[in-house]
Protein backbone atom coordinates (compact mmCIF):
# COMPACT_ATOMS: atom_id res chain seq x y z
CA UNK A 1 0.00 0.00 0.00
CA UNK A 2 1.43 3.36 -0.55
CA UNK A 3 2.12 5.86 1.79
CA UNK A 4 -0.01 8.29 0.66
CA UNK A 5 -2.72 5.75 0.61
CA UNK A 6 -1.90 4.56 4.37
CA UNK A 7 -2.14 8.54 5.61
CA UNK A 8 -5.54 8.65 3.95
CA UNK A 9 -7.33 5.01 6.05
CA UNK A 10 -5.51 6.39 9.55
CA UNK A 11 -7.09 9.82 8.48
CA UNK A 12 -10.25 8.38 7.81
CA UNK A 13 -10.81 6.06 10.45
CA UNK A 14 -8.43 7.61 13.57
CA UNK A 15 -8.01 11.24 13.29
CA UNK A 16 -11.89 12.35 11.98
CA UNK A 17 -12.94 10.10 14.70
CA UNK A 18 -10.61 12.35 17.26
CA UNK A 19 -11.72 15.25 15.41
CA UNK A 20 -15.62 14.80 15.13
CA UNK A 21 -15.96 14.42 19.00
CA UNK A 22 -13.31 17.49 20.02
CA UNK A 23 -15.94 19.36 18.24
CA UNK A 24 -18.87 17.64 19.67
CA UNK A 25 -17.85 16.78 23.51
CA UNK A 26 -17.59 20.21 25.06
CA UNK A 27 -20.65 21.44 23.30
CA UNK A 28 -22.54 18.21 24.97
CA UNK A 29 -20.68 18.73 28.61
CA UNK A 30 -22.17 22.40 28.38
CA UNK A 31 -25.32 21.07 27.78
CA UNK A 32 -27.85 20.36 30.73
CA UNK A 33 -29.07 17.14 29.38
CA UNK A 34 -27.61 13.77 28.82
CA UNK A 35 -26.14 13.04 25.20
CA UNK A 36 -23.88 10.33 23.79
CA UNK A 37 -21.68 9.69 21.10
CA UNK A 38 -22.23 6.34 18.85
CA UNK A 39 -18.85 4.89 17.57
CA UNK A 40 -19.75 1.88 15.31
CA UNK A 41 -16.57 -0.43 14.24
CA UNK A 42 -16.16 -4.13 12.73
CA UNK A 43 -15.14 -7.02 14.18
CA UNK A 44 -11.90 -6.53 12.38
CA UNK A 45 -10.60 -4.82 15.49
CA UNK A 46 -10.80 -7.72 17.40
CA UNK A 47 -9.76 -10.86 15.27
CA UNK A 48 -6.76 -10.51 13.60
CA UNK A 49 -7.19 -11.17 9.41
CA UNK A 50 -4.39 -11.01 6.77
CA UNK A 51 -3.49 -8.46 5.04
CA UNK A 52 -6.57 -5.94 6.62
CA UNK A 53 -3.82 -4.70 9.72
CA UNK A 54 -4.39 -0.96 9.19
CA UNK A 55 -7.40 -1.72 9.13
CA UNK A 56 -7.68 -3.98 11.93
CA UNK A 57 -5.34 -1.39 14.27
CA UNK A 58 -7.73 1.68 13.30
CA UNK A 59 -10.80 -0.66 14.31
CA UNK A 60 -9.66 -1.27 17.52
CA UNK A 61 -8.21 1.93 17.90
CA UNK A 62 -11.84 3.30 17.55
CA UNK A 63 -13.23 0.70 19.94
CA UNK A 64 -10.96 1.63 22.91
CA UNK A 65 -11.06 5.36 22.33
CA UNK A 66 -14.87 5.13 22.64
CA UNK A 67 -14.84 3.26 25.54
CA UNK A 68 -12.38 5.65 26.94
CA UNK A 69 -14.97 8.51 26.53
CA UNK A 70 -17.34 7.22 28.84
CA UNK A 71 -15.32 6.89 31.68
Amino acid sequence: MAKLSLLQSMNCNVNILIDVCKLFVPKMKKRAYKGGIINVTSGFGVIPIPYTGLFSVSNCYADVFSRSLSE
